[in-house]
């Protein structure tokens, strides 16, 4: 039995997270055997911790059966292909194939969702150090709008298969059949329930991870570094308001942005009848420039308001915070343009936004916010 009878009990708290796993029996013989009621309470932790780690083992006995079996038939070379990436609204489809011996037994592997992002990267470490071979494919957004998600979801796999180093005896995939001589066997959550595609799903998850916080370096108002290309909240709104990039899917988004410019008219409408009973003429909507477009010009007692107008359905977040520096810029500019444009120059003007919440179905609440932002931030 290890003996601590003479370490601090500030010092074996510090100790106690930095227990190995394999070493847990014996530190919980010592903690419970020990005189103080304090280190008693380590032992029933680290016994509640040994519990669990002894699940994860059973569990991952459970999800290797199928592979066992197929070991015990005489396959060696036995791969596991997942996907990440079928649902976002940018950037590519990734898949990774994998082969792992039959010695191979990393704790932990399972669907990457499950995972944390630092704890996958742990895992696909382990998993690249141990695999007899891995391999990625990639279909960028351009293949997945030409022949649909799936088929190049299936393209990828197959590409990952073929940049093996060795070529697999049996293939183990997650809920897909693919066009190839191979033997392939297809599983329903697979990526939970069999060994090797779980180890594919955590090596697809972190390559497609990494390239998509370098696409936020080159389109940085759509936050992939978060969202990774996936339709949040917020990625839909960066989409309303900047239109889509290169790596967007257009496939996935063509909709998304139909009804999104339906809906801006219809909002832009709503708002100019709202000014104009409020005693506004209105002077242009629309208007564009080669610096960029303005959503409603007016004019009041000699003072012109160049107007932008954000919508949302519901009031989550204030409109006006998705009028950005840049996109005032290009206002600003849009704005000097019609003022040359039309040989206004004894006129006064101003910056105005206008929030507009739709509550129910033709039920809106309206914000004129005078004065949003002026010319000085194109200085």
């Amino acid at each position: 039995m290890i003996d601590i009878s003479g370490i601090s009990v500030n010092k074996l708290r510090k100790m106690f997270y930095d227990i190995k796993e394999d070493e847990y029996p014996d530190y919980i013989e010592a903690f419970i055997n020990d005189g103080r009621r304090e280190v008693n309470k380590f032992g029933e932790r680290l016994i509640k911790k040994n519990e669990k780690y002894q699940m994860e083992i059973k569990r991952i006995e459970n999800i290797k059966a199928f592979e066992n079996s197929l070991h015990d038939e005489g396959y060696k070379y036995i791969a596991g292909i997942d996907e990440v990436g079928r649902g976002p609204l940018a950037g590519p489809v990734v898949t990774a194939a994998v082969m792992l011996p039959k010695e191979s037994n990393i704790l932990y592997i399972n669907d990457s969702k499950k995972l944390s992002s630092q704890k996958r990267e742990e895992l696909a470490e382990k998993i690249k150090e141990e695999a007899i071979s891995y391999a990625i494919g990639i279909k960028d957004n351009g293949i997945i709008d030409k022949i649909n998600i799936l088929n190049a979801t299936k393209e990828a796999m197959l590409e990952a298969v073929d940049n093996l180093k060795i070529k697999p005896e049996i293939l183990l995939i997650d809920a897909v059949h693919l066009n190839t001589d191979i033997k392939q066997e297809s599983f329903v959550k697979g990526d939970e329930n069999i060994y090797s595609i779980g180890a594919a799903s955590i090596l697809a998850k972190v390559y497609r991870d990494k390239l998509m916080e370098d696409y936020a370096k080159d389109y940085p108002e759509y936050g992939f570094e978060k969202n990774k290309g996936y339709g949040t909240f917020d990625h839909i709104e960066a989409i309303k308001n900047n239109g889509l990039c290169p790596i967007h899917r257009s496939s996935f988004t063509n909709n998304l942005v139909t009804n999104t410019v339906q809906k801006g008219k219809n909002y832009e409408k709503v708002v100019c009848n709202y000014l104009e009973k409020h005693g506004y003429d209105l002077l242009f909507r629309n208007y564009k420039c080669k610096y960029g477009e303005i959503d409603i010009i007016i004019k009041k007692k000699n003072v012109i308001a160049f107007v932008e107008v954000k919508g949302r359905h519901k009031n989550l977040i204030e409109p006006r915070k998705y009028v950005n520096e840049d996109k005032q810029k290009k206002i600003v500019l849009s704005a000097m343009n019609y003022l040359k444009e039309k040989n206004i120059e004894d006129c006064s003007y101003r910056f105005d936004v206008v929030e507009i919440i739709d509550k129910t179905r033709g039920s809106f609440e309206i914000n004129v916010i005078e004065n949003a932002f002026n010319a000085d931030v194109i200085n």
